[in-house]
């Protein structure tokens, strides 16, 4: 019998050198065929089992890793003919588990394989930026998932603008519910029923200045119904001059419902009709607090009918106004804080997003703390106003559009400027103050912020 070390030769030019166990190869070894393939590494009875490396030259074909009974099996790496290359684990010769592939067209795979197939957890992404995180099923985009297109990856906590789908795939198509974000100043968002790709029924529309459009069903078959269609399309319909900007014309009805209802109480009533869930008396249900233009002479019959009108109307084009006479430099505030941790060089010409953290940081600029409130409180404040959208107190990278910044805005300087000196005062308060919501936030820019922008006081790390 042939044991230990030795040399064996096939008649058709193969040959074996290494180690032998009774008559069969066994152990270490060398096994070179004619065709410029061989094979090093563990043998068990004459099949390739352990740890080992095959190439093969003409075929420009490489695997170094484990083996079982002659299939690939364990974790290894492969090489394949057209450039691309896997590195991950395997199954009897095939892929199966985790496992990281690198295609020849640069694009890029981590996750879950099965049987040779992306199948279960994985992220991807192309050469052209696009990133999908979700999962996968028989090679397929299938199940829950969230696809980004042509994104910018950096290592800091910075976001630029971008489309995204967020929700549920069928055969890497948008089937079911889904989040669809595009990167317009703004970000315009469509939340509702996807069919193949085909936004179908219940749907959800915020503007670019988060304006709100809801109906069941909203779309059919990625067509608008006939009811909507025109509205719809005004609110995503971009404007062309160079300062006026859909973003920059947030909803104002909270701030100034709010203010028309602490100061006003003593003269006005108000009707029956409400336009939804009340944030000013702390009730869940409905109540007829937030109403527009709904107010009724109580105890003063010199007052005119339509001046609760007048004054609302003249309230919300004030601080129309004043926006747009700031707004470059509110947008250069916005474009500073939502850049802050961005220390990379980098030929990305997109807009970036601010983040909570960086919201945070300015306000930690402007000393709010100082004036007497904390993070924590205007997190609270702010997510009591539905119409800025946003949803999550205390979480740090939850994205800030910069109409949702000009609530933020809106809320502190009412706060600091009219709430907390005024708050004694304000149930016996009987005249109207033409213009509160401008003035509180022109106090507010001029005392607090522009002095303090970039001064990145305990600047987070």
């Amino acid at each position: 019998m042939m044991n230990g070390e030795g040399l064996y030769k096939w008649h058709h030019g193969i040959q074996y050198k290494g180690q032998f166990k009774e008559n069969q190869i066994q152990g270490r070894g060398l096994l070179e065929w004619q065709s410029n393939c061989w094979y090093e590494g563990e043998f068990m009875k004459g099949y390739r089992h352990g740890k080992g490396t095959l190439v093969d030259k003409d075929h420009y074909r490489l695997y170094i890793g484990q083996w079982h009974m002659g299939y690939r099996h364990g974790k290894g790496y492969c090489c394949y003919a057209e450039g691309d290359s896997y590195d991950g684990e395997w199954s009897m010769g095939k892929r199966n588990g985790i496992g990281f592939y690198i295609y020849s067209s640069g694009a890029r795979y981590k996750g879950h394989w099965k049987n040779d197939f992306r199948h279960g957890s994985g992220i991807m992404a192309w050469p052209n930026g696009d990133v999908y995180h979700g999962e996968w099923k028989c090679g397929d985009i299938h199940g829950y998932g969230e696809y980004i297109w042509h994104g910018f990856c950096n290592k800091n906590f910075s976001w630029p603008q971008s489309i995204f789908y967020f929700g549920n795939w069928y055969r890497s198509t948008k089937h079911g519910k889904g989040l669809l974000k595009l990167n317009s100043m703004g970000g315009v968002k469509y939340f509702g029923h996807w069919k193949y790709n085909k936004k179908h029924g219940y749907g959800m529309i915020i503007g670019n200045n988060g304006e709100l459009m809801e109906d069941q069903p909203l779309y059919s078959k990625d067509i608008l119904t006939s009811s909507h269609a025109n509205k719809i399309s005004n609110i995503l319909k971009p404007r062309t001059a160079t300062i006026l900007k859909p973003e920059q014309f947030p909803s104002l009805s909270y701030h100034i419902n709010r203010l028309i209802k602490l100061s006003s109480m003593t003269n006005f009533s108000v009707c029956s009709r409400s336009l939804g869930k009340c944030y000013v008396c702390k009730k869940k249900q409905l109540c007829s607090c937030l109403l527009q233009f709904s107010f009724q002479i109580r105890n003063d019959p010199n007052i005119p009918i339509n001046s609760i009108d007048i004054k609302w109307q003249y309230e919300k084009h004030q601080i129309y106004d004043y926006l747009t006479m700031h707004m470059l430099q509110i947008r250069h505030v916005y474009d500073i804080y939502a850049k802050l941790f961005n220390k990379e060089e980098s030929n990305c010409k997109c807009h970036f997003v601010m983040i909570k953290l960086t919201l945070w940081q300015l306000w930690r600029d402007c000393n709010i703390n100082i004036k007497g409130f904390s993070l924590i409180e205007i997190d609270n404040y702010l997510a009591e106003n539905e119409s800025s959208f946003i949803k999550k107190p205390y979480y740090p990278f939850e994205q800030i559009e910069i109409w949702q910044f000009l609530h933020a805005l809106l809320e502190v300087s009412w706060r600091i400027y009219y709430w907390k000196n005024n708050q004694i005062k304000i149930k016996i308060k009987k005249q109207w103050e033409h213009g509160v919501l401008a003035k509180c936030l022109n106090e507010f820019l001029t005392h607090d912020v522009y002095p303090n922008v970039g001064n990145f006081i305990g600047m987070f790390h």
